[in-house]
This record gives C-alpha cells, sequence and structure tokens, in this order.
C-alpha cells in the first residue's frame, strides 16, 4: 500500500536551537516514518544563529531556492506539507511563500506548527499590507498546531478554532 507523502520543510543542526531541534525530532519520529514517505526539504543554515531572521543575500537565496525545490516536490502525487511557521517579517515571508505553493496544489494539504506565542503581536504589530498578506497566507493553511491551551490566544483571530490542534511540547531535554 503506498504511503502519504509527508514534505518536512525545516533546518536541522547545527546551529543547535528550538527550530532545528524539533525539525530533527520529527524526522527521526519512527511512528511518522511508518505512516508516511517522509521527505526532508532542508532550509539549515550553517552561518550560525546571528543570520537566523535576516535580511541578507544569502537567506534570500536559500529561500528561494528551497521555494524551487519544493515546487519541485509538489508536481508529483500528493501529500502534506509540514513546517513551523515564524513569527518575525523575513521568516513569515518566506514561510508564506511554501505555505502558498503548498496551498495551492490540488491534491496537497499545510500544516503549520507554531513554536511560540507571538504570532498575534506581530500581526497586530504588522502595516495593512502585511496583515493582508498574513491573512491570506493563514487561509490556506489546513491545520495549524500551537503548543497549549493557552497559546490558542496567539491565533484566534486569524485561524478558525476547528483548524487549531494543541500539540504540547513533548521535546525531551536536547542535553
Amino acid at each position: 500500500m503506498k504511503r502519504t507523502r509527508l514534505v518536512v520543510i525545516g533546518p536541522v543542526p547545527p546551529p543547535r536551537h528550538g527550530v532545528t531541534i524539533s525539525t530533527a525530532l520529527v524526522l527521526s519520529n519512527p511512528l511518522l516514518r511508518e505512516r508516511f514517505d517522509v521527505i526532508h526539504l532542508d532550509t539549515s543554515d550553517r552561518r550560525g544563529r546571528e543570520n537566523i531572521g535576516a535580511w541578507d543575500f544569502a537567506n534570500v537565496r536559500g529561500g528561494l531556492a528551497a521555494l524551487a525545490r519544493l515546487v519541485s516536490l509538489l508536481r508529483r502525487g500528493r501529500g502534506i506539507v509540514y513546517l513551523p511557521i515564524s513569527q518575525s517579517a523575513p521568516g513569515f515571508l518566506r514561510d508564506s511563500l511554501f505555505i502558498l505553493a503548498a496551498g495551492m496544489r490540488r491534491g496537497w494539504r499545510v500544516a503549520v506548527h507554531l513554536r511560540g506565542s507571538e504570532l498575534h503581536d506581530f500581526y497586530s504589530a504588522a502595516s495593512r499590507p502585511l496583515r493582508f498578506w498574513i491573512r491570506l497566507t493563514v487561509a490556506r493553511v489546513d491545520s495549524l498546531a500551537v503548543m497549549g491551551e493557552s497559546v490558542r490566544h496567539a491565533v484566534r483571530d486569524l485561524v478558525p478554532p476547528s483548524r487549531i490542534a494543541v500539540v504540547p511540547n513533548g521535546t525531551s531535554d536536547p542535553g
């Protein structure tokens, strides 16, 4: 029996930080590997933590290259695209391209994971055009995971409750 394709978008260590560790844990999960045909679209930036979320040529080039790889993967079959969603303008704009590319393809579903509670503040402080873009992007998301019941507030104005899943942080201490 053919398994559903699961494209996991995200960085892996090094450097070590929350999102790289989370992505590595998702990729090594034996239950996901049994149920899905897992494909990793690596967005790692080996230059170091100081480059995370920076507006620089290497980040833009890396984001566009990852988008091109995703579009190529989406041409074949159907499945699910999963990614942690950023809560800052540079990261969210990159992630929005992944979400929109997958969300507009027939047969592909999009699941995002909000690893924090700043999305509401980011949205509230954004310019009117960016708020429009955020709403347009989030409308293409089939499921949005938050880290706990107390984080639902971060997306309450953007996502219907039926599309919000609470996934408690089950990450063990990486040390």
